[in-house]
C-alpha cells in the first residue's frame, strides 16, 4: 500500500494533530497552540480538498435548454440556472437551431461560401447538431445539384440564326441552355420558363 499525502493533508484530526506536535517542538503549550492548529488544518483541508463537484441537470436560462452544472456553478449563478425542465429534447441547442433555420434558406450553392462566414464555434455546433439531423436533407439537396449538372450537360443548345433565337427550330417542353441557364421553351408563351415553373 503506497503513501497517501493528500488523503493526509484531507483528514481534520491528522492537521490539527500534526500542527500541535509542531508548536510543541517549538515551545508552545497545547493551549495556545489548539486554537491556530484548528484554522490552519481547516485552510489545509480545504485547499486538498477533492475538487471534483458532482453535476446535475438544470435549466441554463441564457442558453434555454437542459444542461449539466456543478453545485458551485448553480450556487454562483442563481438566476441563470433554474430546476431542470422535465420532457424536453436536448437534441438541438438554441444556437443549433437557429443555425438550422438559417440554413434552412441558404442553396446548396451557396451552402459553401455562407458556413465560411461561421465562427468555429458556430461550425462545431452546425457540424455536431445539425448536419446529423438533416443528413438526408442534405442528401436530397445533394442529389438535386448533381440532376442539375446532368441537365446541364444533356441540355440541347439554343439555336440561332443571324445572332438571333431561331424560334422555329425551338421544340416545345424541351430544356436548353440559355446563357448558362437551364430554360424550357414554351410554345404557347412563345419563350422560355424556368424549370420549377414547369
Amino acid at each position: 500500500m503506497g503513501f497517501d499525502l493528500r488523503g493526509l493533508l484531507e483528514d481534520e484530526n491528522f492537521l490539527i494533530g500534526a500542527g500541535l506536535l509542531t508548536a510543541g517542538a517549538k515551545g508552545q503549550s497545547a493551549g495556545e497552540a489548539i486554537f491556530p492548529s484548528i484554522i490552519n488544518a481547516a485552510k489545509v483541508k480545504k485547499t486538498f480538498a477533492d475538487t471534483a463537484k458532482t453535476t446535475k441537470s438544470v435549466f441554463d436560462v441564457e442558453l434555454g435548454e437542459n444542461v449539466l452544472r456543478s453545485d458551485k456553478d448553480i450556487a454562483a449563478n442563481p438566476e441563470r440556472f433554474k430546476p431542470a425542465k422535465k420532457g424536453e429534447s436536448n437534441s438541438l441547442s438554441k444556437e443549433g437551431l437557429k443555425l438550422y433555420k438559417i440554413s434552412e434558406n441558404i442553396s446548396v450553392k451557396d451552402f459553401p461560401a455562407w458556413f465560411k462566414t461561421l465562427s468555429k464555434s458556430q461550425q462545431n455546433i452546425y457540424n455536431n447538431e445539425v448536419r446529423g439531423k438533416i443528413g438526408n436533407i442534405e442528401q436530397i439537396g445533394t442529389m438535386a445539384e448533381d440532376m442539375n449538372v446532368k441537365a446541364q450537360e444533356t441540355a440541347l443548345p439554343v439555336p440561332m440564326k443571324d445572332g438571333k433565337i431561331n424560334t422555329s427550330e425551338l421544340l416545345n417542353g424541351f430544356v436548353y441552355s440559355l446563357n448558362g441557364q437551364l430554360r424550357i421553351w414554351d410554345e404557347k408563351k412563345q419563350g422560355f420558363i424556368e424549370l420549377k415553373d414547369r
